[in-house]
């Protein structure tokens, strides 16, 4: 036996010898052939290379080995709407509207100061102003999967839990001193042995929270069950809050629930109940006629502490098109069960199942069907309870059904469905404050919407058995009927129709009406690059360059649109005059002052040194004319400052007189102040000299006027009115705070401005801060929030009131005073004078302490030392704190980044009111033109206290000079006076905001009290800016002077593009789906591929309206596609392919064309098509050839007014053997994809396309571009490879390809100096950026 072994052994290993021979002569063989292979590609790539004139072998080498980094930035975020959720989550007395849009969280908040009434409506003078505030805004680090709330114990506020990708989620607070979000627990549960195990047609990491708080379930891979405890309002015992997440494996815990669907948590449960719907075994609709009847319910309570999970209830052979559950509320509960032909209730003892087309048929879920008069189908559907038993349902085409169920103590006996209306196509759906419901879309603007309860009469014969809850919620709301305006007849045209169910017909008993649109581009289809065409970029390309702008299809349905997005602000201009070396100009109001004045005069200033001159110009009747100043303004010298301010002659009195107030210079180390009448601009009195002071900056607010010499010593003036008739003024120099100097010698300040507090920002009694910080502490440690609140006295107003609309005045009844902003004209002297701001002086020194003194009695309202170092928040410190502050701080490094050759420091400073809330905003400029901007905020909702603080506000500009340009602009700036770069504006283009003049100027605005930076990069630097009102000349525009062009510019805001988001857009409605679209630079138009559904008919001709009519039948449709031309985004013509045939792509080609009129290359607009015939038909496609006639090119009467217009002339069209996914130019002939196959295709003769050459890819192209002779190929599977077009040999030859099996969507060149790069983008939203290497063996 032995010997047997060791035979069979010997022969086992000879055999082995063998096939290892074998194998290594086949090795051999492959190595030679892939040696020959390898040769003949290196003589290709040479040969290219020297074609190209490319860098040597050594740089690709090189640049291989070393390799390269890309950096990403994204310049506008996501606008469509994701997820809404309504929470407490920065005040525990206000609710919030919480919005995801992909990576960004916003936090919304009803504005305070459009108190509805009891009838809903928004007062009228309030009508233009938001209905939301936009309070916070936060950019993860993630795309978030969903979201939810939990009230945490000992939390006053609610906390929001995020899902991410890969099995993530983490639990936020919101962080009032710091005003920012804060990661309160993270959750991992990602293994990579359980994600290659993942079930592919998983539903994601879906988030769902348990009614009562006290656990969250996220399924994770499809198998597995992330399991979260929060605590909840009821625990179970001491072990639960110590219970840790877990993750609960399917597989071995409930083996039967495969395929999990959706999941959610049930209502009336002492423990957490989760009630899943799955599909053990999977079918699909060409499958239905053997297994339909596929989906299951099971309920299972999440024992906590024990971690068991028994099944309490389930059902089986549901429809195997339900798809969603949603959780009913107390005391009815149960589970909807929604489907695409139905609509199921479950609970523990009952059942009840409607349907709504002719697909509906139940046959073993155990209850009669009730079937609907409406035939509608649910997949896609969005719903929100507006009462218990009240729930409105969007459909997938916008339609709003409010379901109304007629219910008994246990049982749902019947569905009430009254047709709303039409909306937008919906993603989210929420209620919000009890009165609005929100409706969120990724297609197009989210909406707000108010909804009340119609007062109507019910029949006593019909019995309506409701719950008890639902009809006290009925009782609050029941209102007067709304009116609704156009917009919203459009938008809900339908609202209040009924159908007559089996219980009698009933009216709609809501009424709604839009109060607020959120913005959104919508979903991009595409996007090209275009010639700008809107009157402001026109008018100035007459004068400078062309301007481009992107150009998008967004949009489905009636929501399609163009939409036009451009990165800056473009003004319309509307004047412009030649003016050299013009620094600085001021708009001077008619008198009687106001709010929003009429301006009747522009003044321009020159200096040089202390030399220059001053130019008034008067605007009236539509002109500008420069008017003789004998008696009125100073013309001889330069203008340094000028205000109109409205002057009190004292407490008692309540006369009051406008003038205007000019600071002049008259020479060296000389100025003036000159005092003129408001109404007719002549001179009062003498002029006020003040002599022996190099004046470099100088402020005038209200009565006070505060001026800063080049030796940083401070001085304060203040005006005196004595009379009015004959008015005089005088002037007194004010005491400066003591602690501004040292030693009775004043401190060097480097920065100086004046501010009006008309919010009462600074005037509130302040707290002791130590006391407050150790209550924070204490309320952290124990979660005693709710006896701290009710220890003290609390108004209504929170942190969010104060931090948007203010402090209020001290008063008995606790409701929010908001102080006005400023005194308008209806009001009487009396209240002009009650509403006067107190006047704050702001310091900052030669040792960055910035401080902020009251100038009535000179005392200090705020303190902050180091603000060099620019920290996140800047808060109040009192002396004491300040001077251990101090202490503590003087060893520490500062970690401001300073420049060795340039010392940094503060060039400017300003505190100013940029939104309706009236809290300041602070602003400042570095000496090497970095902007900083803070927020305001006051108090907190933790505590009552008047902590005054500044929150820092990031943003992306980068307005800091190299720095060589900083060092000449410096030296020329120290030598003179300087002028404020920052100037406020109350009304340009209906909005107010700040403007920021220098090389990178700057638009702030904050249309939802959320601050937006737009620069204007059209003309370059500009010096200066001022608002200019005048309805006769330019109503709510501005002044601003182009220093490129040294020419002054008069021009007003754009109203079509939005200035909420970090970019402009404006928006070209449709009302068809846009898919594609190209430019044709030759006619500066657009062809612009567009389809619209039409109802499918029985006969082939798609044009005849002779229908399949069926009862109960859903409809069905087809899509008809349509080319357009649009010229000035108007449809000037039409191409309309034929029935099932789907446009795949469309694009400018550069063609060669050897005919009469035209030698060399000419643009063609190219279509690609597919044929959607059925799957017993071979899909086929077409190539469509489009010429566009210019205007110049065609035939017109001499005798004829008809306007001209670019025409599209088909010049071929012809039937191809498969579907053309991608075209492109190569050499000036057409490269085109159809399926795995490339063709190129001569069109010189300008009638019929020659065959050039052909390459074989590998699955599906989806994506071909060019340039020069070289091709980018992306394959849906396959990645990417590179070609080259050998004209001389017609031949199409591969130089390189990326192996890995990436699912590719596109691809594009992308160049970077003398560098070509490949960018791709895969199926998984990611961007993956190659080089070409030809020494890689793997490509």
């Amino acid at each position: 036996i032995i010997d047997r072994a060791k035979m069979s052994s010997r022969n086992r290993d000879d055999n082995r010898r063998d096939r290892d021979r074998e194998r290594n002569h086949r090795d051999r063989d492959n190595r030679d052939r892939d040696r020959e292979r390898e040769r003949d590609r290196r003589d290709d790539r040479n040969e290219s290379r020297n074609q190209t004139q490319s860098h040597s072998r050594s740089d690709h080498h090189q640049s291989v080995e070393e390799g390269y980094g890309a950096i990403f930035k994204g310049l506008q975020n996501n606008t469509s709407v994701d997820f809404c959720l309504e929470a407490n989550f920065t005040s525990s007395k206000y609710s919030n509207l919480i919005l995801v849009r992909n990576d960004v969280l916003q936090v919304y908040r009803s504005n305070p100061l459009l108190s509805s009434s009891s009838s809903g409506s928004v007062p009228s003078d309030n009508a233009n102003k938001p209905v939301l505030l936009l309070f916070l805004e936060t950019k993860l680090f993630g795309a978030i999967e969903s979201i939810g709330k939990v009230l945490l114990p000992g939390h006053q506020r609610d906390s929001l839990v995020l899902s991410f990708k890969d099995a993530k989620a983490s639990v936020i607070d919101y962080d009032p001193f710091t005003h920012s979000t804060k990661v309160n627990t993270l959750h991992y549960f990602e293994d990579s042995n359980l994600k290659n195990k993942s079930n592919p047609d998983s539903l994601g990491n879906g988030l769902r929270i348990d009614p009562q708080g006290r656990l969250g379930v996220m399924l994770v891979y499809g198998t597995h069950f992330a399991v979260i405890p929060f605590g909840g309002k009821k625990r179970s015992g001491p072990e639960d809050s110590k219970m840790g997440s877990y993750l609960l494996d399917l597989a071995v815990e409930l083996p039967q629930i495969r395929n999990v669907r959706d999941y959610v948590f049930l209502n009336g449960y002492s423990e957490p109940t989760l009630l899943i719907l799955y599909e053990p075994m999977l079918t699909w609709a060409g499958r239905v006629s053997a297994k339909k009847d596929t989906m299951c319910i099971t309920t299972v309570s999440l024992t906590r502490g024990t971690r068991q999970h028994p099944i309490i209830w389930s059902a089986d052979n549901l429809p195997y098109d339900c798809w969603s559950v949603k959780g009913m509320s107390d005391p009815l509960g149960g589970v909807l069960v929604f489907g695409t032909n139905h609509l199921l209730y479950f609970n523990q003892s009952s059942r009840f199942v409607m349907g709504f087309n002719e697909f509906a048929t139940v046959d073993s879920v155990g209850a009669d069907m009730v079937t609907s008069e409406l035939i509608m189908t649910l997949d896609y559907c969005v719903s929100t309870f507006l009462a218990p038993n009240k729930l409105l349902v969007s459909l997938k085409g916008g339609e709003l059904h409010l379901f109304n169920f007629i219910v008994d103590p246990r049982n749902v006996r019947d569905i009430k469905i009254t047709k709303m209306g039409a909306s937008v196509l919906s993603s989210a759906m929420c209620t919000f404050e009890n009165q609005y419901f929100f409706l969120g879309s990724r297609m197009t603007d989210s909406n707000l919407v108010l909804y009340s309860k119609r007062v109507e009469a019910i029949k006593n014969n019909e019995s309506e058995l409701e719950v008890s809850n639902g009809n006290q919620e009925t009782e609050k709301k029941d209102e007067t009927p709304m009116e609704m305006d156009e917009d919203d007849m459009e938008m809900f045209a339908s609202a209040g129709s009924s159908n007559k169910s089996k219980l009698g017909s009933e009216e709609g008993n809501y009424s709604f009406k839009v109060v607020d649109t959120i913005q959104c581009i919508g979903t991009m289809t595409d996007i090209v690059v275009g010639e700008s065409a809107d009157e402001a970029s026109v008018s100035n390309a007459e004068q400078s360059t062309k301007t481009y702008e992107l150009v998008t299809c967004t949009g489905n349905g009636k929501n399609g649109a163009v939409t036009i997005v451009q990165s800056s602000i473009r003004p319309n201009i509307a004047a412009t005059f030649s003016i050299p070396r013009c620094h600085s100009a001021w708009t001077i109001p008619r008198a009687p002052f106001n709010e929003d004045p009429t301006h009747s005069h522009l003044v321009l200033t020159s200096k040089s040194g202390d030399v220059g001159n001053t130019r008034v110009i008067k605007i009236a009747s539509g002109q500008l004319d420069e008017e003789n100043q004998e008696n009125k303004f100073y013309t001889k010298g330069p203008t340094l400052n000028m205000a109109a301010v409205t002057f009190f002659v004292n407490e008692e009195e309540d006369d009051s007189f406008d003038s205007v107030v000019q600071i002049y210079s008259k020479g060296e180390r000389q100025i003036a102040i000159r005092m003129l009448d408001g109404v007719n601009n002549q001179k009062i009195g003498e002029d006020f000299e003040i002599e022996g002071k190099n004046v470099i900056r100088t402020y005038i607010e209200g009565k006070y006027i505060a001026i800063l010499s080049d030796n940083n010593a401070l001085v304060i003036y203040q005006i005196k009115l004595g009379s009015i008739s004959p008015p005089k003024f005088s002037f007194e120099v004010m005491d400066l705070p003591s602690t501004l100097f040292h030693d009775d010698v004043q401190r060097g300040i480097v920065a100086i401005s004046l501010y009006s507090d008309h919010s009462s920002f600074f005037s509130s009694e302040e707290l002791n801060l130590n006391a407050s910080m150790i209550l924070t502490e204490e309320k952290e440690v124990k979660g005693n929030e709710t006896n701290l609140n009710e220890s003290m006295d609390m108004d209504d107003m929170d942190d969010e009131d104060r931090l948007l609309f203010g402090t209020p005045a001290p008063s008995t009844k606790k409701q929010p005073v908001i102080a006005p902003l400023a005194p308008t004209p209806q009001q009487s002297n009396m209240e002009k004078k009650k509403s006067q701001a107190q006047i704050l002086l702001v310091v900052v020194t030669e040792d960055f302490k910035m401080e902020v003194f009251s100038l009535t009695d000179m005392k200090s309202v705020f303190l902050f030392l180091e603000i060099d170092r620019l920290p996140v928040v800047l808060a109040y410190l009192g002396a004491q704190q300040a001077a251990k502050s101090a202490r503590e701080r003087r060893d520490q490094p500062n970690f401001f980044v300073k420049s060795e050759e340039l010392d940094v420091t503060i060039r400017e400073i300003l505190f100013t009111n940029i939104d309706e809330s009236g809290n300041p905003y602070l602003l400042i400029i570095m000496s090497n033109g970095d902007l900083i901007v803070y927020r305001g905020l006051k108090g907190s909702d933790d505590i009552f206290d008047t902590r005054r603080r500044f929150i820092k506000i990031e943003h992306d500009f980068i307005t800091r000079l190299p720095l060589e340009r900083e060092k000449k602009r410096r030296t020329l700036v120290n030598t003179g006076y300087r002028y404020s770069d920052i100037r406020h504006f109350q009304n340009v283009g209906e909005r107010r905001g700040v403007f920021i003049s220098g090389e990178r100027p700057i638009w702030i605005t904050a249309q939802r009290s959320f601050p937006r930076f737009h620069e204007m990069s059209l003309d370059g630097r500009v010096s200066f800016f001022t608002p200019l009102n005048n309805s006769e000349f330019l109503s709510s525009g501005f002044v601003y002077y182009c220093v490129k062009e040294q020419s002054i510019k008069l021009g007003q805001l754009s109203s079509q593009f939005q200035l909420e988001n970090n970019w402009l857009w404006r928006r070209v409605p449709l009302k068809v789906t846009p898919h594609t679209l190209t430019y044709h630079s030759a006619t500066k138009s657009f062809a612009l591929v567009t389809s619209v559904k039409i109802r499918r008919v029985v006969e082939e001709d798609y044009r005849k309206e002779e229908y399949l009519e069926i009862p109960s039948s859903v409809p069905a449709y087809d899509e008809l596609f349509t080319m357009q031309l649009m010229c000035d985004w108007a449809s000037v013509d039409q191409f309309e392919f034929e029935p099932t045939e789907h446009v795949l792509c469309v694009k400018v080609c550069h063609l060669k064309c050897n005919d009469d009129r035209t030698q060399g290359l000419k643009q063609y607009v190219v279509a690609g098509t597919g044929f959607m015939q059925g799957e017993e038909v071979a899909c086929k496609g077409r190539i469509v050839i489009a010429e566009i006639i210019p205007i110049e090119n065609q035939y017109q009467a001499p005798d004829s007014t008809e306007q001209l217009k670019p025409k599209l002339k088909i010049v071929h069209a012809k039937e191809q053997k498969g579907a053309i996914s991608s075209i492109t130019s190569v050499g000036g002939n057409l490269l085109v994809a159809i399926g795995p196959k490339i063709m190129l295709f001569s069109f010189s003769n300008g009638v019929d396309l020659v065959g050039l050459a052909f390459y074989d890819a590998q699955i599906y192209l989806v994506s071909v571009t060019a340039i020069k002779n070289f091709i980018l190929c992306a394959d849906v599977y396959r990645s990417i490879f590179f070609l080259r077009w050998k004209e001389d040999e017609k031949q199409l030859v591969c130089l390189a390809k990326q192996n890995s099996y990436i699912p590719t969507v596109g691809a594009e060149f992308l160049f970077f100096n003398r560098n070509l790069y490949f960018l791709t983008g895969d199926i998984d939203t990611n961007l993956s950026l190659f080089s070409y290497a030809p020494q890689g063996g793997e490509t």
